[in-house]
């Protein structure tokens, strides 16, 4: 029991390190036209990409967003905002306009414990995708579709955080059936995955935002960012669905992206 309580206590202490690292914003003032968006290769084909997570940005951060419950007894997740956009492409007689979508995974970048356990203890992932979030905090809305996601490894992505205590993985959900969505409905989505051996992580912000590159603007055909809309739900941390950024300075977009095609 006071394993466990030790736990939770350093748990609390490491979601308040992460957020007050990001104590100010500055800009240069300068206005450049937002480059070419040039999709991962794990986005494939994508839909839409949040940014990259910026370790050499001071302003670098991340959220609790890991099943711990049967190591720690630790469960938290975010739920981040995507805004699918109509399509328009040509046809024979002039242009079509798609308005429906299949979306195949949703993939995070995720801060996990660098333990030396290399995520051996990673035991999958689940996802939920709800909408009308929003209002009191609170409220959790609708689950439009949730589910186990199919098997997977998590990617070093080889990135390092904080002195190497915590290291950049990939994680991708891939659904077992395409969940179809509509344009211009708003959704929320979340992959928690889950740990059994010591390990824990964060969702890791998006410091890359507008107009920063052709994703975050909805430029070249991808979905824009949804700033500041992202929502927190953890009982361990006395958080019922309230506002991301009600857990610390930042949390306004996090490091995440969808695959899908239009129908």
């Amino acid at each position: 029991m006071k394993k466990k309580m030790l736990i939770v206590i350093c748990a609390v202490v490491l979601i308040g390190a992460f957020a007050s690292a990001q104590t100010s914003r500055t800009s240069s003032g300068k206005t450049t036209a937002p480059a070419p968006a040039v999709a991962p290769s794990w986005c494939s084909p994508c839909l839409w990409y949040a940014g990259d997570y910026d370790t050499s940005n001071p302003n670098q951060d991340g959220l609790w967003n890991a099943d711990t419950s049967a190591y720690y007894g630790i469960v938290g997740q975010v739920y981040v905002p995507i805004l699918p956009q109509a399509s328009t492409v040509s046809i024979k007689h002039g242009v079509q306009t798609k308005l429906k979508m299949n979306l195949y995974s949703a993939s995070i970048n995720e801060d996990v414990t660098n333990f030396g356990l290399g995520v051996s203890d990673f035991t999958g992932a689940v996802y939920d995708i709800r909408k009308n979030l929003g209002g009191n905090p609170g409220f959790a809305g609708v689950s439009v579709a949730s589910g186990t996601c199919l098997p997977t490894t998590p990617v070093d992505t080889g990135v390092s955080i904080f002195s190497g205590n915590y290291e950049q993985y990939l994680i991708t959900c891939t659904f077992p059936t395409p969940i179809q969505v509509s344009a211009g409905t708003e959704l929320w989505i979340s992959v928690l995955p889950a740990f059994d051996g010591g390990d824990y992580g964060f969702l890791g912000d998006s410091i890359d935002m507008p107009p920063l590159n052709g994703f975050n603007s909805g430029n070249d055909g991808y979905w824009p960012n949804v700033i500041e809309s992202s929502y927190f739900n953890s009982a361990s941390f006395g958080a019922n669905f309230v506002p991301a950024t009600t857990q610390g300075f930042g949390f306004d977009a996090f490091s995440v992206g969808v695959t899908g095609v239009y129908k």
